[in-house]
């Protein structure tokens, strides 16, 4: 189940048949949206390389390491089934789902990241 303070408008998680909803999309926000009863209809969706490829990261020479063109200094490596996200050659944080990976790039930039799925 996903928390409520996970999440902000722009975040994509999915349903529990597995299509894909956008925070916001779904009904004006209020408190009573991220009530537990509502967010146990959604679930997280998990970050993976169609995903990293989608949001315009290149996959490099190393195996399992993937930099986004614009910002080169920022990285994603693929390291025991999970995603480590780096910034400026240090470790940053494990990144399990898409839209913690939003989270941190909007914060990282003010913007939201740009994914075709």
């Amino acid at each position: 189940m996903i928390q409520a303070n996970e999440l902000r408008i722009g975040n994509i998680v999915a349903n529990t048949e597995g299509n894909l909803a956008t925070v916001g999309e779904w009904h004006t926000i209020t408190a009573e949206c991220f009530t537990d009863p509502f967010l146990k209809l959604y679930v997280p969706v998990t970050l993976t390389e169609e995903i990293l490829l989608g949001a315009g990261f290149n996959n490099v020479s190393i195996k399992g390491m993937y930099k986004h063109p614009i910002h080169d200094q920022w990285q994603m490596f693929l390291c025991d089934n999970e995603w480590i996200f780096r910034a400026t050659g240090a470790s940053m944080v494990n990144v399990k789902n898409l839209h913690h990976f939003q989270n941190i790039w909007h914060s990282l930039t003010g913007k939201e990241l740009e994914i075709k799925l």
